[in-house]
């Protein structure tokens, strides 16, 4: 309780010092519930903070705006949660559509979790989206900003067993200050079906999935507290080619690896290869992901495994009898769980996460 109140009061001064403009740019990296949050370059300001509480969860909940000009061409909102949980927060509703212009989980285990998407939002009247977006509306209209009517937003939530982090990225189309007609959000110029026609937008949404791709990890590595400035991806938009750079320095690290030792050359020559073609085809960026969840599930079994086995030699002192005890209760422990969930269905779920999957968009997000 004494946290949370200290996060309370020290959030209601940042928000005093944003709305009284005193707050410096950030550049970088954000602070947000003692997890460090990565941002696309630029100067962001902070125009809105508050706390979200869903039941005994409170959420640190931070919006920044890039203001250029008149305009504010970006938007970020954080929502990460104050005391640990104890239970993981599901995968983000948006990570499983099919109808955007990407949703993908990752991984997702017992200890951690990450997931991505990329869609479009159509500001709407009739959405009026978070206290933290009213806010933060209030704030930029104060400013003198403009909004444009239609945002890019890549999503990331990330998770460890009881911390979580989800932030959203909003980009103002590279055509945002052109005259074009407001639509709603299916037959807006940015849908996957109208994308899919054009080749200017699809070069762009191309470049903002390698972008999202590359985000994720600094994303992941500010929820553990590591953000080296060589983890943050550049903008979206300008600059050489995201793909290139994001498929050489993926490659420096796969030769780094390789001259530790920790991966020989056959496995790099496949795995430079795997990198390689996500560069060249997004349909195949999900393998690398796809192996990166298998092998954190394999990771954890053998991990369990292995604690079992150490176990149980202490108590017997003989390496057979333990394996075979390790291995057993290995075998019956998902068995068991699958058994109470059928008989108690509603057991495992009051036992791991009280909070939503979902949270409110700012505009309209679906049809």
């Amino acid at each position: 309780m004494a946290r949370f109140l200290r996060c309370l009061v020290l959030a209601a001064l940042l928000c005093v010092a944003a709305i009284h403009g005193d707050a410096a740019p950030l550049r970088g990296v954000a602070e947000v519930a003692g997890k460090l949050v990565p941002l696309p370059p630029g100067a962001w300001t902070a125009v809105a903070e508050t706390i979200e509480r869903r039941g005994e969860d409170a959420f640190a909940v931070l919006a920044l705006a890039r203001i250029d000009g008149k305009v504010a061409d970006g938007l970020v909102i954080v929502r990460a949660n104050m005391a640990a949980r104890p239970g993981p927060l599901a995968a983000a509703p948006e990570c499983l559509r099919a109808d955007t212009h990407l949703g993908h989980v990752a991984y997702d285990t017992a200890v951690d979790g990450l997931c991505l998407f990329l869609n479009h939002v159509v500001l709407a009247e009739t959405v009026p989206g978070p206290v933290v977006w009213l806010m933060a509306r209030e704030r930029l209209a104060a400013l003198g900003a403009t909004l444009p009517d239609t945002w890019l937003v890549a999503g990331i939530r990330a998770r460890t067993a009881s911390h979580a982090i989800e932030a959203r990225y909003y980009f103002a189309p590279p055509d945002h200050r052109a005259a074009l007609p407001g639509l709603g959000w299916a037959d807006n110029r940015w849908s996957p079906q109208r994308v899919a026609a054009d080749a200017d937008r699809r070069a762009s949404i191309r470049r903002l999935v390698i972008w999202t791709m590359w985000m994720r990890e600094a994303v992941e590595l500010g929820l553990r507290g590591q953000l080296p400035d060589d983890a943050l991806p550049p903008t979206p938009w300008d600059g050489p080619d995201l793909a290139r750079r994001w498929t050489e320095r993926r490659v420096e690290r796969l030769v780094r690896l390789q001259q530790q030792g920790v991966i020989g050359e056959d496995t790099l020559r496949h795995q430079q290869r795997l990198v390689e073609a996500a560069a060249h085809d997004l349909s195949a960026a999900g393998a690398p992901l796809w192996q990166e969840g298998v092998w954190r599930r394999i990771g954890h079994r053998v991990a369990s495994v292995a604690e079992s086995l150490g176990l149980s030699y202490i108590v017997l002192g003989s390496l057979w009898p333990s394996l075979g005890f390790a291995m057993l209760v290995d075998v019956l422990s998902p068995v068991g769980a699958y058994l109470q969930n059928t008989l108690w269905p509603g057991a495992a779920a009051a036992g791991t996460t009280g909070l939503p999957a979902a949270f409110a968009e700012i505009g309209q997000s679906g049809p």
